[in-house]
């Protein structure tokens, strides 16, 4: 890779720069990389950085395999609530044995939504495979987002009986009417990535097989442009962040639920 610049590296994760564009690729379990307060002190540390460096005009987090799906999801919650159980065969979770875990989840999620949503420079996500409803909800905070043909978000957080996180319902109504929106909140279900890219909820779905060359080519192409142009358009595009901000203070409420 040409001029990369290693910022921070973990089992898992990676984050380093190449050329104008910071890049986050994740290749296990995010939910793990997510409660893990050695990793938390390394990402947004990092991200500060990238905000503050008059070279990096964008950030772009890109995924490898399936880690941010349902059989991901299902293993990091049996192993957080005691309960042995698997995407297909769900359980209703009325506790967890290590409440401490769910904790710094819900809160880490919180601040990375926080993160994504004010970062005065572009923030794109490309992400393939399952999508889960934490993860979907922290893509819903950035500005553009990527998928493969393949991918479909799952609302799976309604099998389990837990409240959607990652502020999934402060974005998915901008989407669709506020009917549907709650359907999908209550009831869960899938959207695939033909459904999301006719919503749009993501702004391009590309072939499996060129994936990260189209991704990164979009990245390219939309953080050539000038910083304080850049910056301006964010500031005007985001004037939201008041009420998210109240959201995420609400959501913090709900550690264990």
């Amino acid at each position: 890779m040409e001029n990369t610049k290693i910022g921070f590296e973990l089992d898992g994760m990676i984050g380093y720069t190449e050329g104008n564009l910071g890049i986050l690729r994740i290749t296990k379990n995010v939910f793990n990389l997510l409660s893990s307060t050695e990793r938390n002190s390394d990402l947004l540390p990092w991200f500060d950085e990238l905000e503050q460096n008059n070279e990096i005009k964008g950030v772009m987090i890109i995924n490898e395999g399936d880690c941010f799906g349902p059989k991901e999801y299902s293993k990091f919650l049996s192993s957080i609530s005691g309960i042995e159980m698997d995407e297909n065969i769900p359980h209703l979770i009325t506790k967890f044995i290590r409440s401490d875990i769910r904790a710094i989840e819900i809160n880490m999620l919180v601040n990375i939504v926080r993160k994504v949503s004010h970062f005065n420079k572009i923030f794109i996500t490309a992400f393939r495979g399952g999508i889960v409803t934490p993860i979907f909800g922290t893509a819903l905070a950035a500005d553009f987002r990527l998928t493969s043909e393949n991918s479909y978000f799952s609302l799976s957080h309604a099998k389990y009986g837990l409240h959607a996180s990652g502020a999934l319902p402060f974005f998915l109504p901008k989407y669709m009417s506020i009917g549907k929106a709650t359907e999908y909140l209550i009831n869960g279900g899938d959207i695939s990535a033909l459904d999301a890219l006719n919503l749009w909820i993501v702004n391009e779905v590309f072939r499996e097989n060129e994936f990260e060359a189209k991704c990164f080519d979009f990245a390219r192409t939309t953080c050539d442009k000038p910083l304080n142009y850049i910056r301006s358009s964010k500031a005007l595009i985001h004037c939201y962040n008041r009420d998210l901000e109240r959201f995420l203070e609400n959501e913090s409420n709900f550690l264990y639920q």
